[in-house]
């Protein structure tokens, strides 16, 4: 819990004067953030993550959104409230949506292309600075039991229905 305190009190920090945000400070903010998620994820606990996830949300998020529309924010802050933004979306999805006690339960399509989508969504940079899918097949694997499914296969589905509109398709028992 400490290391979960110890990255929203860094996120608060980094992002609490929207004219001012440092890009690097910012970026190792949340890659700190998604980092001590990622532990929960994979130690069978990422419910814990719930309370910093609506504290980022309603605490630095909100805030710094209603405060750069009154006032405008310097230029390049965009790209880093946006890694912010779905960072926290994709570790609020990782707590909502996993059954406690029971994480080997099967998974729906649907629930893994929203992760996906979103990981897919923070675009090159994230996808190396955070490792996102990386994680992404990790954690169906270590949680899920999903062996099948590699980074370069959830890239290249999300990827396929974010640039082209296609259908989000997964092999093995998904197809």
């Amino acid at each position: 819990m400490d290391g979960l305190a110890d990255a929203f009190a860094q996120v608060h920090e980094c992002f609490s004067n929207p004219n001012q945000l440092q890009f690097e400070r910012c970026i190792q903010a949340v890659r700190k953030f998604f980092g001590v998620a990622v532990i929960a994820s994979f130690a069978a606990c990422p419910w814990i993550l719930e309370d910093s996830v609506n504290a980022v949300k309603e605490q630095v998020l909100q805030p710094l959104v209603m405060e750069m529309s009154r006032r405008g924010g310097k230029q390049g802050s965009d790209l880093v409230i946006m890694y912010l933004d779905v960072t926290t979306a994709i570790v609020g999805t990782v707590a909502g949506s996993v059954p406690l006690g029971n994480m080997k339960s099967p998974l729906r399509l649907g629930w893994v292309e929203h992760l996906a989508r979103l990981c897919y969504k923070e675009f090159d940079y994230a996808w190396q600075s955070f490792r996102l899918f990386d994680w992404l097949a990790t954690y169906l694997s270590r949680c899920y039991g999903i062996e099948e499914i590699t980074p370069a296969i959830l890239r290249a589905a999300a990827g396929e229905s974010e640039e082209h509109g296609k259908p989000f398709e997964l092999p093995g028992r998904w197809s």
